[in-house]
């Protein structure tokens, strides 16, 4: 957290202690999420009680702030977030790609390429990413986001563009443009 131990050692001792450890988990595993609905939630924790906990949450006042008007987005409090992550690193590094791979399924499924290839990214997979990408990239150049797709084929790496069809396809492509 920024080098600072004393607001971790506060979330952890006066917060996260107190919570049950079904509550613990959902923080942990959802802390991966930039921005979190219930579904996202129940798709990346793989249970069906998003909904109320996030309700508990918000009850409970514990860093988390809606994003929209709605209140069916939202976000934790960025140095909670960390916290957070830093804890599920800390426990169960190898669940950490696992959970970003679910997160970027649910993005496909629902339309959010740029989430999707973010989370595949993270999750170390590449193919997934590359997939998204060749399927996505042309509307986000004709958009006017060409940097994102640069961004997307950095974060590939250019060996997995060499070695990946469809990345090197639309590495091609966004070259030529």
């Amino acid at each position: 957290i920024g080098g600072n131990r004393y607001v971790a050692d506060y979330l952890f001792e006066e917060v996260l202690s107190r919570q049950p450890g079904h509550v613990v988990r959902f923080l942990t595993r959802t802390a991966i999420l930039d921005r979190f609905t219930a579904p996202l939630c129940d798709a990346v924790t793989e249970t069906g009680e998003a909904t109320e906990l996030i309700d508990v949450l918000e009850r409970e006042n514990l860093f988390l702030v809606a994003l929209d008007e709605s209140r069916r987005w939202f976000r934790y409090h960025h140095l909670f977030a960390q916290a957070l992550r830093g804890q599920l690193t800390a426990r169960e590094p190898e669940l950490v790609p696992v959970l970003h791979r679910r997160a970027s399924e649910w993005f496909r499924t629902q339309g959010s390429p740029e989430e999707a290839i973010g989370h595949a990214l993270v999750a170390g997979d590449t193919d997934v990413a590359a997939e998204v990408m060749a399927a996505h990239w042309y509307s986000y150049v004709n958009a006017g986001r060409m940097e994102t797709v640069r961004g997307w084929l950095t974060a590939l790496g250019d060996d997995t563009v060499r070695k990946n069809p469809l990345a090197a396809h639309t590495a091609a492509w966004v070259a030529a443009l």
